[in-house]
């Protein structure tokens, strides 16, 4: 009972973890013309990452030396992650969410609040992720079918097929920021939910590239391609240009709530598992 119960808090963990700060910033500044397919692309291959994840985990346990590379490696990639995380935020409040604040107050507030989650058990960020995933589900689930009205579906429209190069181009940013996180899940499903992670893994990480997915398309289907891509933050450029409803004009509020809920999780979590993972490594070189 105690493991479906934290199966399913995990599962919400996992979907935050993936919203993390792509959920404000996809398309990426850098991305081109074909983004569209480019996302799509990453998505999928995020999946594919998540499942050979597993796999390597399962090969590595078996080799101390093996396991031992592979912890420090998923330590230092949480340790980048958790910091990528932390910038972007950092960069939203001061220009967005907070300009006339000092940004060392910000960053302490930040970081102290992580380092709180972060050294509590487990069960603390699990039952956080609990509250704050039907707050950002709902949000994004939301504003997608209010702004629905505003859509220009031609720009879905693409004229020609990508070359390679064209491909590789607009595909790096999103294989770096959607696809490789999934690397993690392995891991983070080890610390959290040692039984049964797999499934709780892939339904979570399911659950996150489709919330990901109506956050991207929200962009495209407002600014198209280009312009939503010279944006520095989509999802807020687009919240900030839409009308809702006659009762309140802009979801300003929702979207400010929903950004500090995913970027404050995944930046502890990954803070955790960098955590964890040193822990791994060095009970490989004891034994």
């Amino acid at each position: 009972m105690e493991e479906a119960r934290f199966g399913r808090h995990f599962v919400c963990l996992t979907a935050l973890f993936i919203l993390g700060e792509s959920v404000i910033g996809l398309p990426y500044n850098n991305s081109g013309g074909y983004s569209v397919l480019a996302f799509i692309a990453a998505a999928a291959l995020g999946l594919l990452v998540l499942a050979v994840g597993f796999l390597i985990l399962e090969f590595a346990c078996r080799f101390r030396a093996a396991a031992a590379f592979l912890y420090l490696a998923a330590a230092v990639y949480a340790l980048y992650l958790s910091g990528a995380a932390f910038k972007e935020f950092l960069l939203f409040a001061a220009k967005i969410l907070l300009p006339s604040t000092p940004r060392f107050f910000v960053a302490a507030i930040f970081i102290i609040v992580c380092a709180y989650l972060a050294l509590k058990s487990r069960e603390v960020l699990l039952k956080l992720s609990v509250l704050a995933f039907p707050i950002a589900a709902v949000g994004i689930i939301l504003f997608f079918f209010l702004s629905f009205k505003d859509f220009n579906t031609e720009w879905l429209i693409i004229n020609r097929l990508p070359d390679v190069k064209e491909f590789l181009r607009d595909g790096a940013p999103m294989a770096l920021n959607v696809s490789l996180p999934f690397l993690l899940l392995p891991v983070l499903g080890e610390y959290f939910l040692p039984h049964k992670r797999k499934r709780a893994a892939f339904s979570g990480g399911v659950i996150g590239i489709l919330l990901l997915t109506l956050c991207f398309f929200d962009s495209i289907l407002l600014f198209g391609t280009s312009l939503a891509a010279r944006c520095e933050f989509p999802l807020y450029s687009a919240v900030s240009t839409v009308t809702v409803g006659p009762l309140f004009t802009r979801m300003d509020g929702i979207v400010f709530c929903l950004y500090f809920l995913t970027a404050l999780i995944k930046t502890s979590v990954c803070l955790k598992i960098c955590v964890f993972s040193m822990k791994r490594v060095k009970s490989a070189f004891k034994n």
